[in-house]
């Protein structure tokens, strides 16, 4: 009984760090000697608590957080799918963002190059992980797994690409629900 509660409050735990999570990604880059630190944007899809909302312009902007300004996009799924839409990135490495793709005929998750526009290479695609429309990602700074936040699951995915499941379930099913 008490190791049940321990994994319920484990799992409210990675709930509310999901929704405090925002959808950017900031990561002093080691890559610009300058030491130039960047913002990246993803203005894909907004969830509006079921209100219909505006379509983004599904790309993924870089802003210099030393003055404020554009650096350009780093990837611009319109070009590429038009049906693409970036719902959340995180960053993945000193290279690439890990990017939530929400298309109904393809979810997936892309890692994306911070430096080589439009250079995107499928870091998953899974049926069960992705059903669902897509909300947010997020990371355990833990054991280096990720979390999607989907309408009616948060899923948890191993850094090594495994779903990882409460008995057959997603990681936490219905966490809106009673």
């Amino acid at each position: 009984m008490k190791s049940t509660k321990l994994i319920k409050a484990s799992k409210i735990f990675t709930l509310s760090m999901m929704m405090v999570s925002v959808l950017v990604g900031c990561k002093n880059s080691s890559f610009l000697m300058s030491g130039t630190r960047y913002l990246y944007v993803a203005s894909g899809s907004c969830y509006g608590g079921g209100v219909a909302t505006n379509t983004g312009l599904a790309a993924i902007t870089r802003f210099g957080l030393d003055d404020g300004q554009i650096h350009g996009s780093t990837i611009n799924y319109y070009a590429q799918s038009p049906n693409d839409q970036p719902v959340g990135i995180i960053n993945y490495n000193n290279d690439n963002l890990m990017v939530l793709v929400e298309n109904a005929n393809g979810r997936r998750i892309d890692l994306a190059s911070k430096y080589n526009t439009g250079q995107i290479n499928v870091f998953l695609q899974n049926a069960t992980v992705l059903a669902g429309t897509g909300r947010a990602l997020s990371t355990s700074s833990i054991d280096g797994s990720f979390f999607i936040a989907r309408t009616t699951a948060v899923e948890k995915v191993s850094a090594n690409k495994q779903r990882l499941t409460a008995g057959a379930a997603a990681y936490i099913n219905a966490p809106g629900g009673a």
